[in-house]
């Protein structure tokens, strides 16, 4: 049953929801550069951090990545419920 609604059913319902979504509304140049300068701020503090824990490079890119692209799937609902 998970699997169904996690491959199948999850899918169909975010794709519906943007194919009705009005991008116009969304397209705030404001917005989307508050958002990349989040993650890019983010993602170097966190890269910092990493390299002065004596982390490798590697490893210092793995925590910094997992930090500023989390598993954020399943905002898109609430989301487009809002729009």
């Amino acid at each position: 049953m998970n699997n169904l609604v996690y491959f199948f059913t999850f899918p169909a319902l975010l794709f519906s929801s943007i194919a009705r979504t009005d991008f116009s509304v969304i397209s705030d140049y404001k917005l989307l550069l508050l958002n990349a300068s989040y993650i890019i701020l983010g993602f170097l503090i966190t890269y910092i951090w990493g390299f002065f824990s004596k982390f490798n490079k590697s490893k210092s890119l793995i925590i910094a990545i997992s930090v500023v692209l989390g598993n954020t799937a399943y905002l898109g609902i609430p989301i487009n419920t809002l729009l």
